[in-house]
């Protein structure tokens, strides 16, 4: 039994890993194509008019997910989004108190149009 001996390791391994791409702080990442279309497409199955679910204004809307975080695509698939001005969406951010008064009805809108165990599945029992 003969045993090469390799003495170039330059093509099989590297004892440095590549360095990591930083990066920057305050840098937003960007979004890819799927996600931006599925936000462009978004409805609302909470409010049938355009205009602050909150003071009722037609200017500076945003759309606001019922559910952020995990389920943010889910409540965008389902319709779960509000529309509110930009005061409104930095109070509603800003205050816990509002996003469980909005996650509440979104729920029941939910319920009364779709199906209750579905809800469960889909966004569970801690909503």
């Amino acid at each position: 039994m003969s045993f090469r001996i390799v003495t170039d390791l330059k093509d099989s391994f590297n004892p440095y890993p590549k360095p990591q791409k930083k990066q920057r702080i305050g840098q937003i990442r960007q979004k890819s194509s799927k996600l931006a279309k599925k936000e462009r497409r978004r409805f609302s199955i909470l409010q049938s008019r355009k205009k602050c679910y909150l003071c009722k204004t037609k200017e500076n809307l945003d759309k606001h997910e019922a559910f952020g975080g995990c389920r943010r695509q889910k409540s965008m698939e389902y319709g779960m989004v509000y529309y509110l001005c930009r005061r409104c969406h930095t109070e509603v951010e800003n205050s816990e108190d509002m996003k469980k008064q909005l996650r509440l009805l979104a729920r029941a809108k939910f319920n009364t149009k779709y199906d209750a165990e579905l809800f469960l599945k889909e966004f569970g029992k801690d909503c």
